[in-house]
């Protein structure tokens, strides 16, 4: 293991390694197979914040990460996914005292760019096309 809060200078990229360790782990054990699009979430995190030690990571800097995102022609529902596994590895760190309550709290403070039922269909289906 990291001795991540002795030193804390532990970047996200760090932090990521350490996170998936446990959560292969505990996937493993379950027999779950969502583990890769976790993977996937982190790594595009760290694709901005990998280099960043994590408590110096702000919440403004967090808002322009998913405001980049969006540039990038991601979904709004996707960049509130990706941002909701980067909150459950830093809550998992915060349990695990790898990381500060501060710290946690910026990332506890992000809200979400979709709100409830914003993406909802509005599109009626005809009897026959839903028994098709």
């Amino acid at each position: 293991m990291l001795d991540i809060q002795a030193v804390g200078k532990t970047t996200s990229s760090e932090l990521t390694e350490w996170y998936v360790e446990i959560e292969e782990t505990r996937r493993k054990a379950e027999g779950i197979g969502s583990f890769r699009r976790k993977q996937d979430c982190l790594n595009s995190f760290n694709a901005v914040f990998g280099v960043t030690i994590v408590r110096d990571i702000t919440l403004a800097g967090l808002e322009n990460y998913k405001l980049r995102r969006l540039t990038e022609g991601i979904t709004k529902r996707t960049v509130d996914y990706h941002l909701g596994e980067v909150k459950r590895m830093m809550k998992a760190a915060w349990h695990s005292n790898k990381i500060s309550g501060r710290t946690w709290r910026i990332f506890d403070n992000t809200k979400k760019l979709l709100k409830a039922g914003a993406n909802v269909r509005k599109r009626v289906l005809e009897p026959e096309e839903y028994v098709a």
